[in-house]
């Protein structure tokens, strides 16, 4: 089965070999008729064959393939095999319009291109483009200076944001309108995020972790440290814990995790070399992952603090950190954009499992266990 099917006219060849050659170059298949034979029967059934086994069909537009018969032909049978070739064609027109005065053109030829033909993602791009272009769900506007970022709470119903005009803010995501805020005194606030009951907020100032209600109407709990820069945040799962950068001449770069009904420090990691920039938890609660500017992504023990596996960036550092939900997977993303999956655990238990499944390929030996100090089996 070939890639592409291309269809043109014998006057445009010299620009089809160029395309020819580098669609080839590329590792593609290509069907395509070189030889300038009359339109008999038999070569036409040969030609209604490569367009209906081909995967695309591509019809090189130019004014002399308008006019010619055999190209025309082509391309009316490659609509009735529903060939992508008039869905490319219309994702587009989709995309010139956007700039065009009819306002509404953009989204009905996207819609022609992604429901009535076979899905292409030149479709669904289209079609994403025009709708994103003409409808803008929300603005929240009234932060006077930077947003460091914003969140929904978990019913979807209210907006979280961040800023260093000194506020965090909360928003209504169906009206837009500004429901509450809370102002530092002093500082920028670096980070806010919904404990996952949504029930409260926690919003991170130089030095300190506020614990809001969820109106941000009243403070439940200020965890305060001079080393606290809170430029990563996250509730544990289960909302008992919070956890956050800290950084200090003292003691380094590291993550912390306090007790967020208390304030009470339950664990601090070990020192990195640089800034943790993201942190996430394992689905259990029990582990926590970094990145960290220093090119690092690490696992730690919560309980202990103790670092568990480091794994280092392909290029320049570490931006963020992401746990499965089920717990046995690390997305991560390099400050030069690459994107990697690593196994992950929350248990002892899984590790060996996996190892024993991926990697493990013989048993010790007797003369190995006697050398290990193993009981021999």
């Amino acid at each position: 089965m070939a890639d592409v099917f291309i269809s043109y006219s014998r006057k445009d060849a010299d620009f089809v070999r160029r395309l020819h050659q580098a669609l080839t170059e590329q590792g593609r298949d290509i069907w395509i008729d070189w030889e300038d034979i009359p339109l008999t029967a038999d070569w036409w059934q040969e030609i209604c064959a490569g367009i209906e086994a081909a995967d695309n069909f591509l019809f090189i537009i130019s004014p002399d393939s308008v006019r010619s018969a055999a190209a025309q032909a082509a391309e009316a049978t490659a609509v009735l095999l529903g060939k992508r070739s008039l869905s490319l064609s219309l994702a587009a027109q989709s995309q010139l319009e956007l700039s065009g005065s009819q306002q509404e053109l953009p989204v009905i030829l996207g819609v022609e291109a992604l429901a009535n033909f076979p899905p292409t993602w030149q479709a669904e791009r289209a079609l994403g483009l025009a709708v994103l272009n003409s409808h803008l769900q929300q603005l929240f506007d009234g932060h006077t200076d930077m947003v460091f970022n914003a969140t929904f709470s978990p019913d979807g119903t209210r907006a979280l944001t961040a800023s260093a005009d000194f506020t965090a803010r909360l928003w209504d995501t169906r009206t837009g309108v500004e429901l509450a805020r809370y102002e530092s005194p002093d500082s920028p606030i670096f980070n806010a995020r919904y404990s996952p009951d949504g029930r409260r907020i926690a919003a991170a100032p130089a030095q300190e972790i506020v614990i809001l209600d969820a109106n941000l109407g009243e403070t439940l709990l200020t965890i305060s440290d001079d080393t606290l820069i809170g430029l990563a945040l996250a509730w544990s799962p289960d909302g008992s814990k919070i956890a956050a950068s800290v950084t200090s001449q003292e003691i380094g770069d590291r993550a912390a995790v306090w007790d967020a009904y208390s304030g009470d420090l339950l664990a601090v990691t070990g020192a990195l070399d640089d800034l943790v920039i993201n942190l996430d938890w394992s689905p259990d609660g029990q582990r926590l992952v970094t990145a960290s500017a220093d090119s690092t992504a690490r696992i730690w023990d919560v309980r202990t603090g103790n670092e568990l596996v480091s794994i280092t960036s392909p290029d320049i550092g570490f931006l963020s950190a992401d746990w499965s939900p089920g717990g046995d997977a690390l997305l991560l993303v390099s400050g030069g954009g690459i994107v990697q999956e690593w196994f992950a655990w929350q248990q002892p238990d899984a590790l060996v499992a996996f190892a024993r499944d991926c990697c493990l390929i013989r048993a010790l030996t007797p003369d190995e266990r006697l050398r290990f100090g193993l009981a021999a089996q």
